[in-house]
């Protein structure tokens, strides 16, 4: 549902915008009333509404002004201006400042709803094109942590399976040869990071990314380089020869990343060299090198994923990076097939014991030390490798949320998802496998944060919404029963009546909203 505010000065004209248009049929929801622009521009300073409808002239702050606020302030308002005749020239001016919308005085009240509802058709094509290029967006970067996490892979060893390896190459490579095309692992050293990051940096640390993919994109540049892992003063890369050389292929590679870390140190003025370079004739060579490490003890696994365990701790720990956290997590399940069953067992908890240890250290939040104790046992009953993996997920999951979402976040977006679904029967299981968590973990978490049961606020929820519904709509009481996910008229009568005190059309009754028409 979108927002809407309305404003004229005159207080006839307000009440009326206010009470005669049926706003949640139209599909907005009434966010304020308002007698001049400038408790608008307040408005706007916290929180803009998707529609405004205002009068194009008001004693202190005109709509006119408030439409040209909108315009400077980049804002995504729609507006729509109430004109008397004699103002039809502020009307056209007000096309500079975006406005397509006018209805003219007196009023009239199918007209504005016809004008209504050309906004709410934009609206809706508006935000279908922004979730298909948000989800375009997500999918896209998803692809691109997939080939991380494949290159990744492939340069410790653990993807031995060629045939896997050369269509996953071809996909992304389709103009160079799996057998002849020479590769490479990189290691670029950032000298004195820390202190010339704190003291000189200037750029984000994703440019250096960015600069190495587009200097690897240019005609002159013979070699393909893919970024693996960004440590504090260490870039870890994939490499390509793009062309097929009689020579050295070592001397080529190494004369193209000179040329990158010089471009590197121009650009960024950063002190940047090349610490190891390791070349091979192709891919199937650099598989073979890989193959020989034998079975994989615990003390060899965790070694090995040393790097990995400190990528989980920094991301979980740092606000907005749990699909990193994720990623780290993700990879380091992929070495439990590796492992006999009771080692992976170890394995996995060696991953979180030092994570409980730290926050501990720091003063554990009560749910994030609930998430690890319950994340403990569930390892503990856990079968196989796949089982092991999905616990170690689903507690990253819990641990960000309850690490950086604050408990107002955790109710309002447990509200929103049970307003999304109104409709339906929603259940504890429905709604924790939404979050990532187990049932008992949500219901624990969501009681201690709302101060209510998930059941009762549920409940609340859709006794709220139908008494919006018997408010503002004309809808017969079953229908708005119907609308809230009950079956049984009576049970929701006897619910409504709990909460509000009065049956459904005497509450509607009181709210000077109904007729005889209008009941059962």
């Amino acid at each position: 549902m979108y927002s809407v505010a309305i404003a004229d000065d005159e207080v006839c004209i307000r009440e009326g915008l206010r009470d005669l248009v049926e706003w949640h049929k139209l599909g907005f929801s009434l966010v304020g009333a308002f007698e001049d622009g400038d408790e608008l521009i307040s408005l706007f300073e916290r929180q803009p509404p998707d529609l405004l409808v205002t009068d194009i002239r008001m004693n202190r702050c005109s709509g006119l002004e408030v439409a040209k606020y909108i315009q400077e302030h980049n804002l995504r308002t729609r507006v729509i201006l109430i004109s008397g005749y004699k103002e039809a020239d502020l009307a056209m001016s007000a096309i500079r400042y975006g406005v397509k919308n006018y209805v003219l005085k007196p009023v009239d009240l199918d007209e504005l709803t016809e004008c209504i509802q050309n906004v709410r058709t934009e609206l809706d094509t508006e935000q279908a094109a922004y979730l298909k290029q948000e989800k375009l967006t997500q999918t896209c970067s998803k692809i691109e942590d997939l080939l991380n996490l494949f290159f990744e892979e492939m340069m410790r060893g653990s993807l031995q399976n060629q045939r896997l390896v050369r269509r996953m190459f071809h996909l992304i490579y389709p103009n160079l040869s799996f057998e002849q095309n020479a590769c490479f692992s990189l290691t670029l050293h950032i000298r004195q990071n820390n202190h010339f990051v704190r003291n000189q940096w200037a750029h984000g640390r994703g440019e250096l990314s960015q600069y190495i993919n587009s200097f690897a994109s240019s005609s002159s540049c013979r070699i393909e380089i893919r970024i693996i892992s960004d440590q504090d003063d260490r870039l870890l890369a994939f490499g390509l020869l793009r062309v097929q050389v009689s020579g050295s292929a070592r001397s080529v590679i190494e004369k193209d990343i000179a040329a990158l870390c010089d471009g590197l140190r121009t650009t960024f003025g950063v002190q940047i060299n090349l610490e190891g370079l390791e070349v091979f004739s192709s891919i199937p060579a650099m598989l073979s090198s890989l193959s020989d490490a034998g079975p994989v003890s615990l003390p060899c696994a965790l070694e090995r994923l040393g790097l990995r365990q400190k990528q989980f701790y920094s991301a979980l720990l740092e606000p907005g990076k749990e699909p990193q956290a994720i990623q780290a997590a993700e990879c380091f399940a992929s070495y439990f097939e590796e492992l006999e069953p009771a080692l992976a067992k170890d394995a996995a908890k060696n991953f979180l014991y030092p994570l409980s240890i730290k926050l501990k250290e720091e003063g554990i939040p009560p749910l994030a030390a609930l998430t690890l104790d319950e994340a403990f046992l569930e390892l503990d009953r856990a079968e196989d490798s796949a089982a092991l993996r999905d616990v170690l997920l689903k507690t990253t999951r819990s641990l960000s949320a309850v690490l950086h979402g604050t408990s107002s976040d955790f109710v309002e977006r447990t509200k929103e998802y049970i307003f999304e679904h109104i409709g339906q029967d929603l259940s504890l299981e429905d709604i924790a496998e939404h979050f990532y968590l187990s049932p008992s973990h949500f219901s624990r978490t969501f009681k201690a944060q709302a101060g209510e049961t998930l059941i009762r606020f549920i409940s609340r929820c859709k006794m709220e919404y139908a008494a919006q519904l018997l408010s503002n709509t004309n809808l017969k009481i079953y229908d708005v029963c119907e609308q809230v996910g009950y079956k049984s008229l009576r049970h929701f009568n006897k619910l409504f009546k709990a909460y509000t005190g009065m049956q459904p059309s005497g509450y509607r009754q009181r709210m000077h909203m109904g007729g005889a028409g209008n009941d059962q």
